[in-house]
């Protein structure tokens, strides 16, 4: 009987340690910005939350930068533990049925009233009242943080819960960060004018890592999910018909993806304890116009769909296995253009390119060069 009752005991003990070792973790999710492709990112949330058991989906924190913040506050107006009603309500509520004109308007002039005595082509009047209407009967209820760069200074502005006491000051820290230089106004908030996180920091990891380090966790307990919007898939671009709007948006398109690897690369040499487990990106095409905020009701659906569909692969897949990977690939690209490594079209064999114009050489040799 002894035996028996110490067994009981040993199997209560570690499920005791089980359940005491999910609540010592804190979970962050970070949601990258991209205007209306962050109806891709709340199809993410909600293939992460579907596949991913309750306990290791109750992130703690929650950050968002441009689009993205507008997803995280939504997500942090629900408890713990209320994933699914969260995710649910983001894209029934909001997704399902915003339209382009709750975003953004056009001047009484159009754009040359923009260019002459405005400060922006559009006006973003119309997002202002849509963040108010929708989170007039909302709060935050998890921790929560957005970001954006100080128009005078330069900085990083990041506001958490305890800077946001009210609805008005949740929507002009979220007005702050949606705020897109030349298209939309800058912001002015707490006596400083602000634009888009995303010039300078699209993914917010660090202010979730920050939050939890102040909540006492320690750097090995620290898990991130994260949701790009930005992706190695590029639309078909028609050369012939580009416009300064579609230059614009094409060129950010191109250089995101890229830079976003290189933050999960200075993470790993930051903080090399912290997990970053399921990092969700588009992996293929995203429907939309081009322009600011341009999509129809079908193409937000599509969307919705292609972030369910990549955020299970990405599950099935494993922890950390495609950030991992696309890490690798990220380094290899850079170290080809150091030394200039091409691939043949046929076997996909590395060829060096001729010493004089690859080869690194070193900065003495290179004074000798041009002294020569």
């Amino acid at each position: 009987m002894n035996v028996i009752l110490k067994l009981y005991l040993f199997v209560f003990l570690l499920f005791l340690s089980h359940v005491k070792s999910e609540e010592d973790k804190c979970y962050i999710l970070a949601l990258e910005g991209g205007n209306e492709k962050a109806a891709f990112g709340a199809g993410a949330i909600k293939g992460l939350v579907d596949n991913l058991d309750e306990k290791s989906r109750k992130w703690q924190v929650i950050t968002g930068v441009s689009m993205g913040a507008i997803n995280a506050a939504v997500i942090s107006s629900f408890e713990k533990g209320q994933e699914a009603e969260a995710a649910n309500y983001l894209i029934d509520e909001l997704w399902n049925k915003i339209r382009p004109k709750d975003l953004h308007e056009n001047w009484w002039f159009h754009v040359v009233e923009g260019f002459l005595w405005r400060n922006s082509l559009y006006n973003n009047s119309p997002l202002r009242y849509t963040l108010n209407k929708f989170f007039k009967d909302l709060s935050l209820k998890r921790d929560f943080t957005c970001g954006a760069v100080n128009l005078v200074s330069g900085e990083y502005k990041v506001w958490e819960n305890k800077d946001l006491q009210n609805t008005q000051d949740l929507v002009e820290a979220l007005m702050s960060t949606n705020s897109i230089p030349v298209f939309t106004p800058f912001n002015k908030f707490q006596d400083n004018y602000y634009i888009d996180g995303g010039w300078r920091s699209n993914i917010d990891m660090p202010s979730g890592i920050q939050k939890c380090l102040e909540l006492g966790y320690e750097e090995k307990n620290i898990v991130i999910d994260v949701v790009m919007l930005s992706s190695q898939v590029l639309k078909p671009f028609d050369i012939t018909k580009i416009t300064p709007v579609s230059a614009y948006f094409r060129a950010d398109e191109a250089t995101l993806f890229s830079a976003a690897i290189g933050t999960f690369e200075e993470a790993q040499i930051y903080f090399p304890a912290i997990e970053i487990r399921y990092v969700v990106w588009p992996t293929q095409e995203l429907p939309g116009g081009e322009g600011i905020y341009s999509f129809t009701h079908k193409e937000i659906s599509r969307m919705i769909e292609i972030g369910q569909e990549d955020a299970k692969n990405v599950i099935k897949k494993g922890s950390g296995v495609n950030i991992q990977e696309a890490i690798k690939r990220h380094r290899e690209e850079k170290r080809n253009r150091i030394l200039g490594v091409r691939k043949t079209e046929i076997n996909d064999e590395p060829i060096i390119q001729k010493e004089e114009e690859s080869t690194p050489i070193s900065f003495l040799k290179y004074l000798e060069k041009v002294e020569s």
